[in-house]
């Protein structure tokens, strides 16, 4: 029998100025009321904590940020995920699959076997890699497009202040000019390509520039960050229980639970920020149009009214895909079934290719510091010899 919730209410955040919410039927009672609570992020970061002051000004012929699909509302946030879903569900997913194999095993062929820095060498590549392909832009631009992604997490994780914080800022300006011109010379693209697929839609006036390029911003770095944090997050596990490894290893038929689970306990992304539209009340606390709330999954997840025994991973748990992790309602992450594909692939390398491992004896990985992503910033393995 389940206990009561074992999260606090809504909790004030001082330094941040807003509410977290971490109770599971609060997160999904905010997910299930999108007129109320805003999704739209692009203010928040423009104008830092809301005191005016710009962080962010956007020169001249560079396309302006807006909020699309995770951080957009209704009607452009309807219209936009009706023009992208057949890209990311049923038979356009499919489609990626053999993509997704491909990149996973040159990934796989390049690993040391006796050790390996997952991270770097597999489980940020990956992601990266695939969507870049995907998109339509050059294998070469890999390096660039990492340092890019990297900024556009960091300045929106609440870690990032003053000089860094304006850096960032131009490495996501200049990631904003690249996309542009990637966009502009998309008629010479594949009409395969998401790239010849968003100038499709733009000539056809179903969105304009500036929504398409915010569109391939989001998904390359939204997309690379969560599914990195769930393929290093899955090893570490693994590494750090040999009997649970070779359970896997024998038993194939239990890995996709495994991954829901490892989504549930280790997160990708803590939460999301929403905003009040008008007056309401969470949790017995009454909160005014315009205050900031950020819904946190993580938490969300570990909560004992909906998961019992919450912290440990369990093939057979009965509802083990009733996560967050993937947020919920009509936001829930476009890209979480090419999440789950990469996932699976990276499960595959691990289990069926590269032989049994463990950490690296005297290693401990680090986390990224982050309000808002977890996620490992290394990951050392060492595998035995047969």
């Amino acid at each position: 029998m389940l206990e009561q919730s074992s999260q606090p209410g809504p909790t004030w955040v001082e330094e941040g100025g807003y509410y977290r919410i971490s109770r599971y039927n609060e997160v999904t009672q905010v997910c299930l009321d999108p007129a109320t609570f805003s999704s739209n992020l692009v203010a928040f970061v423009l104008k830092g904590t809301g005191d005016g002051t710009q962080i962010m000004e956007i020169p001249d012929g560079i396309p302006r940020p807006r909020d699309v699909l995770a951080i957009a509302d209704a009607p452009d946030h309807t219209r936009q995920r009706k023009l992208l879903n057949p890209q990311f569900k049923g038979k356009g997913l499919k489609g990626y699959q053999e993509l997704v194999d491909q990149v996973a095993d040159e990934l796989g062929q390049n690993i040391d076997k006796n050790t390996s820095e997952w991270m770097a060498e597999f489980a940020v590549p990956l992601p990266l890699k695939v969507m870049s392909q995907l998109i339509g832009l050059p294998d070469e631009d890999y390096d660039k497009l990492k340092d890019w992604s990297d900024a556009g997490v960091a300045i929106i994780d609440g870690t990032a202040t003053g000089d860094n914080l304006m850096q960032l800022a131009a490495l996501i300006l200049g990631f904003q000019a690249y996309l542009s011109d990637a966009l502009h010379a998309a008629a010479k693209n594949t009409p395969e390509s998401l790239l010849g697929k968003l100038h499709t839609m733009i000539t056809g006036n179903q969105m304009d520039h500036e929504e398409a390029v915010s569109i391939l911003l989001q998904l390359v770095v939204a997309g690379s960050e969560s599914t990195s944090s769930l393929i290093g997050a899955m090893a570490y596990r693994l590494a750090s229980d040999g009997a649970l490894q070779r359970q896997l290893r024998e038993n194939p038929d239990q890995r996709a639970s495994f991954v829901e689970e490892v989504l549930r306990v280790d997160s990708p992304f803590k939460g999301h920020f929403r905003v009040l539209t008008q007056d309401t009340e969470i949790g017995g606390v009454q909160m005014n149009s315009g205050t900031r709330l950020m819904l946190h999954w993580g938490q969300a997840n570990q909560d004992t009214q909906m998961f019992q025994d919450p912290a440990t991973v369990q093939h057979k748990r009965d509802n083990v895909r009733k996560h967050l992790a993937f947020g919920h309602g009509i936001h829930r992450c476009i890209g979480s079934g090419l999440a789950q594909m990469e996932a699976a692939a990276a499960l595959r390398i691990l289990l069926d290719i590269l032989p049994q491992f463990n950490l690296l004896d005297g290693t401990e990985p680090r986390e990224k510091k982050s309000v808002f992503t977890k996620r490992l910033e290394d990951l050392r393995l060492e595998f035995q010899s047969a």
